[in-house]
């Protein structure tokens, strides 16, 4: 999978567990989830997609006119209708196809996936403002997990996978759940832990068999940054060191779909390169998957 350009636009104001003291306690939430900070922003959602595809974009040396086509994960879409994909046209003067992607956290995954589809340079942006639907009241853990985000790719399409899983668990449909009419996050994180782990370690793995590599193998493993305790539990799943795990959520929190594309543009940019890369997600639903690639950047970052 050749990356031409990458981009980032975080929350702007970074909440310490401190900070979040009077809903649940600092040392509590550092232990059960190895979270010491998370983002908030005063932005929409369209408004970060937006600065992360023009910043990924710049890297990839291209003007959006270049663009074949936009796909925009997203569960905290600015409106209803239009699709924010169709903000983001707007305000960047697009005339390619643009489509939103639903899959809950696994979003980002699922629209890398859907690239498949297109020929030619195509953007995978991710762009989350789920601090909205934390409630804040003691004892929600959706305000000391979730943070805000977005994170964009420009990728060669279609893009190549070795290996490539996707499904869905329809039993966990509410163990993470933002309903009408409050829109409020609900969440039963035990339930949820207890079917991520062997759900990302299995796809995972079968992704590789479909590679003809083992996880031990894989130069990096970009999970989604659920939370850190989470990602240690897969790795020892796999039986894979913490090393080889790219993880941002301590500082970040959760940026749901976009933390899977955040922490991949971000690592590229950091390494300035690529290799042979695991990338899985998990989502409410429960939206699953997991692909294997061969990542090669070429964006303004690479050597």
């Amino acid at each position: 999978m050749r990356v031409l350009g990458v981009g980032t636009a975080l929350g702007e104001t970074s909440l310490s567990n401190a900070a979040l003291a009077d809903v649940l306690p600092p040392d509590l939430v550092a232990r059960k989830t190895g979270i010491v900070a998370r983002l908030r922003t005063r932005h929409s959602t369209a408004q970060l997609a937006g600065s992360a595809l023009r910043q990924a974009l710049e890297d990839a040396r291209l003007a959006p006119t270049d663009l074949a086509g936009v796909l925009l994960s997203t569960n905290s879409g600015d409106q209803w209708v239009p699709p924010t994909s169709a903000t983001v046209a707007r305000d960047l003067g697009l005339t390619c196809p643009v489509m939103d992607v639903n899959a809950a956290c696994a979003g980002g995954l699922y629209a890398l996936r859907l690239a498949a589809a297109f020929a030619g340079p195509v953007a995978v942006v991710a762009s989350e403002t789920v601090s909205r639907f934390c409630s804040g009241e003691p004892g929600d853990w959706c305000a000391a997990i979730f943070g805000d985000g977005a994170g964009a790719l420009i990728v060669e399409a279609p893009p190549t996978f070795r290996g490539a899983v996707w499904g869905t668990a329809p039993e966990g449909w509410g163990w993470m759940t933002v309903l009408p009419p409050d829109h409020i996050g609900q969440m039963d994180g035990r339930k949820l832990f207890e079917a991520a782990v062997p759900l990302c370690a299995d796809a995972l793995r079968a992704a590789c068999r479909q590679a003809g590599v083992e996880p031990q193998d894989l130069v990096l493993i970009v999970p989604h940054q659920a939370n850190l305790r989470l990602l240690e539990a897969i790795a020892e799943r796999l039986g894979v060191a913490m090393d080889r795990v790219e993880t941002r959520v301590q500082l970040t929190g959760n940026m749901s779909s976009a933390s899977l594309i955040v922490t991949l543009a971000s690592a590229l940019w950091c390494r300035g390169r690529g290799g042979l890369t695991g990338l899985v997600a998990f989502g409410a639903g429960l939206t699953y998957g997991a692909l294997v690639c061969d990542v090669l950047y070429s964006g303004s970052g690479a050597p």
